[in-house]
């Protein structure tokens, strides 16, 4: 099993990687890497660019969710002294 091999006890971790859920550690990657028989900096690379695509599609969807809500009526405060 991939996750008792790199030193997990449940696979739920691995599922959370695939998912782009979590970041793979990078403590992990060498040992990950001679498993799966790719070059550690292949398969940082393919993590990474996949993680980063999933954490922008989620940020667009939240500054999309922001944008829809009515703004707050913002008052401004001024910082000169009164006379």
């Amino acid at each position: 099993m991939l996750a008792k091999s790199l030193g997990w006890k449940s696979a739920q971790f691995i599922s959370n990687i695939e998912r782009n859920e979590a970041l793979l550690p990078a403590d992990k990657v060498q040992k990950l890497s001679k498993l799966l028989k790719v070059k550690p900096m292949v398969l940082a690379n393919m993590h990474l660019s996949a993680y980063q695509k999933e954490y922008l599609n989620r940020v667009n969807r939240a500054v999309g969710q922001e944008a829809a809500r009515p703004a707050r009526k913002r008052t401004m405060v001024s910082t000169k002294k009164r006379k």
